[in-house]
C-alpha cells in the first residue's frame, strides 16, 4: 500500500475518476444532486421543514410551554 506512495501522489486524482455524465450543463442532461431532480429534494426539503415543526410544537406543548 504504501510501496507506491510518492507515484500515487505525483499524478491528478482527477484522472482517477471519469466525467459524470449528471453534473449539469445544457447538453448532458439536468443537475442532479444526491441522484435527486429538483423536484425531488423541492419535496424532501418541503417534508423536513414540516417534520421539524411539528416535532417543535409536539416539544413545546409536551413541557408546557404551550396550552392548547
Amino acid at each position: 500500500m504504501l510501496d507506491d506512495l510518492r507515484n500515487s501522489a505525483s499524478q491528478s486524482f482527477l484522472e482517477d475518476f471519469p466525467d459524470d455524465k449528471n453534473r449539469g450543463g445544457d447538453d448532458r442532461g439536468p443537475l442532479l444532486i444526491f441522484g435527486m431532480t429538483a423536484a425531488q429534494r423541492f419535496l424532501v426539503a418541503f417534508l423536513l421543514l414540516i417534520l421539524v415543526c411539528t416535532v417543535g410544537t409536539l416539544v413545546l406543548i409536551a413541557f408546557g410551554k404551550v396550552v392548547i
